[in-house]
């Protein structure tokens, strides 16, 4: 009886960990940061940094979604190079008028490289004419976004404790820049069984938004995307002003809230066979609303209770994120999948950005209870959006 053949090493998929990792830490890492970010670059700058990082995310893989006709995955290559520019770039930002501006670009370059990196790297794993090494590799993309969540945000707020907040990014350039040429040869060659531009036939946006699904879909995307973008990225100042917390402890709440999608995802899609997904994206919207105002209770400025609160409004996120992502893809048009993608991107990285910038002086002018009260009135009305999306359900005599 001859043994089992022995798996071989992965190359791909051990790429694709590090590379979902790098993208994901740097992605989470400032909203825990930016009291430091205060201290050190000053309110201003501290302030504009996320809805920077989102403005950045929307624009850029909207327009190469657009204008990309090659096969997407050797767009990693440049776009971690990018990645690594914009974390060295912020690296080098100074608490001066030069300095706000310059680290403002830099976030906007980084979500720039990230938003490119996100469909590029899942278009890498599904190059694999295999499916059981395709599905690893997917399986291995997930696993290092989860992973950032869990040991990146914790690791880089030690980090910028013990040696400044610019320190983490210093490092995410440095491993930008290693996986960027490690892509130039791992992504090179083979065969590609995606397609990474533009379709050959084109849908106008007219006729994509004649579908009640895509025009009430993206409007729940924008309307949510702005309801968590504002306690998300208040919180740790709130923490912060009125806990007296420090870096640490808040990038452990950041961690508390960030095992959401562990505990969630294993029962999502059976939620989402047995709701449909307008009714998901619905219900997890509406049920956002009650932690989230929750947060903004002087009781929850503790610690435990803030990150309790944090973990429970993000698994209503990932409910109403998987019903939402499940209604856009049955709202996409067939042939012109990418470009319809592309613009449901763009409405929820400018939902991001906007809700960001309305929390700096919402939080400033009136507490924190005023940001989660935005959130939640917010969610509440995406969720509505979300379940006007569904198709009205024709009689059996078809009228």
């Amino acid at each position: 009886m001859s043994a089992a053949p022995k798996r071989s090493f992965d190359p791909a998929s051990a790429f694709l960990f590090v590379a979902s990792f790098v993208q994901a830490a740097d992605n989470h890492l400032v909203n825990p940061l930016l009291p430091e970010f205060e201290r050190t670059l000053g309110a201003a700058a501290a302030d504009r940094l996320p809805q920077s990082y989102a403005l950045g995310a929307a624009v850029l893989p909207f327009l190469v979604a657009l204008l990309w006709k090659a096969r997407a995955r050797l767009l990693i290559a440049p776009a971690f190079a990018l990645h690594a520019a914009a974390a060295f770039v912020f690296y080098g930002a100074e608490a001066d008028q030069a300095g706000i501006w310059r680290g403002a670009i830099a976030r906007a370059m980084a979500g720039a490289a990230s938003g490119v990196l996100s469909f590029a790297l899942l278009s890498f794993a599904a190059d694999a004419a295999d499916p059981t090494a395709r599905s690893r590799r997917i399986a291995f993309q997930t696993a290092g976004f989860t992973s950032a969540l869990v040991l990146g945000v914790p690791l880089g707020a030690w980090l910028a404790a013990t040696f400044g907040p610019r320190v983490p990014f210093a490092g995410v350039g440095l491993f930008g820049a290693v996986l960027a040429m490690i892509a130039v040869r791992l992504t090179g060659g083979g065969t590609a069984a995606t397609d990474a531009g533009p379709p050959a036939i084109r849908t106008p946006f007219r006729k994509m938004l004649a579908d009640r699904r895509a025009l009430f879909g993206l409007g729940a995307v924008f309307l949510v995307g702005a309801a968590v973008a504002g306690p998300a990225s208040r919180l740790g100042l709130r923490l912060h002003e009125d806990e007296g917390a420090g870096t640490i402890d808040i990038g452990f709440v950041y961690l508390a809230a960030g095992l959401a999608p562990i505990a969630v995802m294993p029962f999502a899609g059976r939620l989402l066979r047995l709701t449909g997904a307008a009714e998901l994206a619905a219900y997890g919207s509406v049920a956002f609303a009650a932690p989230a105002l929750l947060m903004g209770l002087p009781f929850a400025a503790g610690l435990k209770p803030a990150g309790a609160l944090f973990f429970v409004a993000l698994v209503c996120d990932v409910l109403r994120r998987t019903g939402l992502q499940s209604l856009m893809a049955e709202a996409a048009p067939e042939a012109d999948r990418a470009r319809f993608l592309a613009v449901r991107g763009l409405v929820a990285q400018t939902g991001l950005a906007i809700g960001a910038e309305v929390a700096v002086p919402l939080h400033r002018g009136s507490g924190f209870f005023a940001v989660c009260a935005m959130g939640a009135a917010l969610s509440v009305a995406g969720g509505l959006l979300a379940r006007a999306a569904k198709p009205p359900v024709k009689d059996t005599d078809g009228k």
